[in-house]
């Protein structure tokens, strides 16, 4: 039986620029157009990228509250998201801070600061592996051959989250002119293998931060 344990490293990453269309399409990738050949992860890994990526599937701009706000006003939002592929819901509270106002451009804007937490999540990958296995078996047998399939426990394990950022939102055209958020996620990565060879374990923590900065586009502009 073997059995490792990996801790969370810090090391650095390069900056990534991703344009988006109106639609939120990818365009450009750090100025090049879009690869024909970028790989495809899957739902499970999709779903991963968008819980530590600053949820860039989502529009940007704070949940105002039904009333009038003014300098130095704070308030609190709660959302939940149902993830269907992992039928489990992820619940967010954030708090929101009227810090100031700045010009952007020209435009007037003001500086609303936010905080968040969510709580974390598990995603079982066993069955995605173990049916890929399955499949590399049924077509080895087809050649006459055979291959042993193990059983494969593989569940990463996403933690409470942390975010914090600025919106600079422009009140006279109701939208955000520019945002910059960082998310910190714990993630926990447990895989364990058994077959007719042996047995093994092995454990993967890490700290995942992502600072996401966007900034508006007046129409026309080339991406």
């Amino acid at each position: 039986m073997i059995s490792t344990t990996a801790r969370s490293r810090t090391s650095s990453t390069p900056d990534t620029t991703i344009i988006l269309d109106q639609y939120g399409h990818p365009v450009t990738v750090n100025d090049e157009p879009l690869p024909d050949d970028m790989p495809f992860f899957g739902d499970p890994f999709t779903m991963i990228g968008s819980l530590t990526s600053g949820v860039l599937d989502k529009p940007f701009g704070p949940a105002f509250p039904d009333r009038p706000l003014a300098l130095g006003d704070t308030w609190t939002d709660e959302q939940s998201k149902y993830l269907a592929d992992a039928d489990q819901t992820v619940v967010s509270t954030i708090t929101y801070t009227v810090t100031g106002f700045d010009t952007i451009e020209g435009y007037d804007v003001a500086l609303i600061e936010f905080t968040s937490e969510a709580s974390g999540i598990d995603i079982d990958l066993g069955e995605m592996f173990q049916a890929l296995l399955e499949g590399f078996s049924s077509m080895a047998e087809e050649e006459n051959t055979s291959i042993d399939v193990p059983t494969i426990d593989f569940v990463i394990s996403v933690g409470e989250s942390s975010a914090l950022g600025t919106y600079w939102f422009d009140q006279e055209a109701g939208l955000v002119r520019q945002v910059e958020q960082t998310y910190t996620v714990p993630l926990t990565m447990n895989m364990a293998i058994d077959s007719s060879e042996g047995t093994g374990s092995t454990t993967m923590q890490m700290n995942v931060e992502s600072t996401v900065r966007a900034s508006l586009a007046e129409p026309g502009t080339p991406s």
